[in-house]
C-alpha cells in the first residue's frame, strides 16, 4: 500500500504523536509498504528521509502565542492568512511559495489511503486530499484537546472549548475510521458526538529498546550516589503535565529521605520555570535536568532510576508507562485515561488521585520495600509485551485493509 500520513508533530520535535508516527511508519515500511509523511516545515532542520514532505509553516514570536520557542504550526489555506500572520501576529512564515509544488506532487501521488494524526491544520489538509482523491481517510485521536486551552489564554475558556468540540467532532465524523488508543479515549470521542466507527489501537513500543540500560554509568554522569533513591520523570515539561504536584511530593519525600534525587528526562516550555522553582525552593542540588534524551538513550535513564513518577492526568495512552514496564522500572502514576488502560490488575494500588501527599506516601513505601519493587518489575515486563510495536503494526494493517478493501 501507499500511505500518506498527515501530522502536526514530527522530528525533530519530540512528543507522543511524533513517537507514534515514527513507530508505525517504521513498522509499515518493514512490511514493504510505502509511507509518505506530510508535516510542517521546521527551520534549520534537514530530513534524511526522502518520503518526508514539509508544508508551509508559521512560528509565532509574541510571547502569548508561543507554544514553545522551537514549535511551528502548519498554515491553513484561508485566502490572505499569511498576511494576517505576518502583519498582525508578527509571525515568521516559512516555505509558503512551495505549496504549489507540493500540491502538484500530491496530486500525482498514487496513495491508497490517508491517515491523519490530528483534527487541526494538517488533519484538515489530509481530509481535503482524501476527498479530492476519493480514497479512505483514517484519523487517530491522540490528545485530550480540552485540557490544552491554557495555550490560548487570550481566548475565554468557554469559547475555546466550544471551538474544540465543534471542530474535532466535524473532522472525526468525516473519517472512514477513527483510531483511539484506549477504550476511555473512545468514550471521550463518543461523548463529544463522534459517531464514526472507532477502532482501539495503542502505539506499540520496541521492548528491547528499553532493556539492558547502564545504571552505574548513568548515575555517575548525573552525579547520583549508587545507594541514593532516584526518582524519574520522563516526558515533556508543560502545564498539562502537572509538574507542580510532583515537586510538592518530592519535597515531602526529601524530608524523610534526604538522599532522594529527582531526574527530569525531557524538555518543554516549563523546563526553565521548573528550574527556577527548584532553585528558589532551595533544593537545586538534588534535582537533575539532563534535558531531552534521545530515544536510544532512554534505557539508561530507566535503569538508573528506582521509581518513575507520572503526575499527569491528561494522558490518553501513557507511552512512558509502557516503556517503564518494559525496562522493569516500577512507577506511580496519577489516574488518567492512558494509565488506566495499560496498567495491569496487580498495579492498581500505584494509580493514585492527583494528590501530592498520596504520591509521596507511595514513593516512600516503594523505596523501603525491595521485594515489592521486584514484584512490580516482573509484572511490568510481562505486561509490556502486550504493547509491542510488532503487534500494533499488524493491527494497524488490519484496520487499513478493512477500509481499502
Amino acid at each position: 500500500m501507499n500511505i500518506g500520513i498527515f501530522t502536526e508533530s514530527y522530528t525533530p520535535y519530540v512528543n507522543g504523536v511524533t513517537v507514534s508516527v515514527t513507530t508505525f511508519a517504521e513498522s509499515l515500511r518493514r512490511r514493504g509498504h510505502t509511507v509518505h509523511i506530510f508535516t510542517p516545515f521546521m527551520p534549520g532542520y534537514e530530513d534524511n528521509d526522502p518520503f518526508v514532505h514539509r508544508y508551509p509553516s508559521v512560528r509565532f514570536n509574541w510571547l502569548w502565542l508561543q507554544y514553545e520557542p522551537d514549535y511551528v504550526m502548519a498554515i491553513g489555506r484561508a485566502p490572505g492568512l499569511q498576511y494576517i500572520l505576518r502583519w498582525f501576529f508578527r509571525a515568521e512564515v516559512f516555505k509558503l511559495r512551495e505549496r504549489g509544488v507540493l500540491d502538484r506532487y500530491i496530486e500525482d501521488l498514487p496513495l491508497d489511503l490517508i491517515h491523519t494524526q490530528s483534527p487541526f491544520a494538517m488533519g484538515a489538509e489530509g481530509r481535503r486530499w482524501a476527498n479530492r482523491k476519493r480514497i479512505p481517510h483514517i484519523s487517530t485521536f491522540h490528545t485530550l484537546y480540552t485540557e490544552y486551552t491554557h495555550y490560548t489564554p487570550f481566548i475565554p475558556r468557554p469559547i475555546s472549548l466550544r471551538f474544540i468540540l465543534n471542530w474535532t467532532r466535524k473532522q472525526y465524523n468525516t473519517a472512514s475510521v477513527v483510531i483511539a488508543p484506549t477504550e476511555s479515549a473512545r468514550d471521550v470521542l463518543r461523548s463529544w458526538g463522534v459517531h464514526r466507527p472507532i477502532s482501539i489501537l495503542a502505539t506499540g513500543i520496541h521492548i528491547g529498546d528499553f532493556q539492558g540500560g547502564d545504571r552505574a554509568g548513568t548515575r555517575e554522569k548525573l552525579e547520583i550516589p549508587a545507594d541514593a533513591l532516584a526518582l524519574l520523570y520522563a516526558g515533556r515539561m508543560a502545564p498539562e503535565k502537572n509538574i507542580p504536584l510532583l515537586l510538592d511530593a518530592f519535597r515531602t519525600v526529601r524530608a524523610k529521605r534526604p538522599d532522594a534525587v529527582l531526574v527530569f528526562a525531557g524538555g518543554g516550555p516549563d523546563m526553565e520555570l521548573t528550574r527556577k522553582v527548584v532553585a528558589e525552593g532551595g533544593y537545586a542540588d538534588c534535582v537533575r535536568f539532563p534535558g531531552y534524551i534521545p530515544h536510544e538513550k532512554m534505557r539508561d535513564y530507566y535503569a538508573a532510576a528506582d521509581v518513575m513518577t507520572c503526575p499527569s492526568h491528561t494522558e490518553t495512552q501513557g507511552l512512558a508507562l509502557c516503556e517503564a514496564m518494559a525496562a522493569g522500572l516500577p512507577f506511580i502514576s496519577v489516574e488518567s485515561p492512558g494509565a488506566l488502560s495499560v496498567v495491569p490488575q496487580g498495579y492498581l494500588d500505584y494509580l493514585i488521585p492527583a494528590d501530592a501527599d498520596t504520591m509521596a506516601d507511595r514513593v516512600l513505601s516503594l523505596a523501603g520495600d525491595p521485594a515489592e519493587r521486584a514484584r512490580l518489575a516482573d509484572l511490568g515486563r510481562e505486561t509490556a509485551h502486550l504493547f509491542s510495536a510488532e503487534t500494533a503494526g499488524e493491527k494497524l494493517l488490519e484496520i487499513y485493509g478493512s477500509v481499502v478493501s
